[in-house]
C-alpha cells in the first residue's frame, strides 16, 4: 500500500489551525474546491463527514484518528482505492 504525508508550515498558534481543520463546515472558506461539508455528529474517530466538491456529485470521508493539535486523520472509499 502507498502512503502520502504532507507538510506545511505556519505562523499561526496551532490551536487556530486546529480550530479550522475540525470545523468541517468552514473547509470551503480555504478550499476553493468545495461546495459544502457538513459533519454527521460529534467530531470523533468513526463520524462521517459529508461534502459536494464544485462540479461533482456528494462524497464522504470517515474520521480514522484524532490527536488534539497535532493529527487529523480521514478516509475515504473509492472503487478499488481507500484515499
Amino acid at each position: 500500500m502507498k502512503s502520502r504525508t504532507e507538510t506545511r508550515e505556519s505562523k499561526a498558534p496551532a490551536e487556530a489551525i486546529w480550530a479550522r481543520w475540525v470545523d468541517a463546515e468552514k473547509w470551503p472558506e480555504h478550499n476553493d474546491a468545495l461546495e459544502w461539508a457538513k459533519v454527521e455528529g460529534p467530531v470523533a474517530v468513526g463520524t462521517r463527514i459529508v461534502m459536494k466538491p464544485k462540479g461533482s456529485g456528494k462524497t464522504s470521508a470517515t474520521i480514522t484518528e484524532i490527536v488534539p493539535l497535532r493529527t487529523f486523520r480521514t478516509e475515504t472509499k473509492l472503487p478499488l482505492a481507500r484515499l
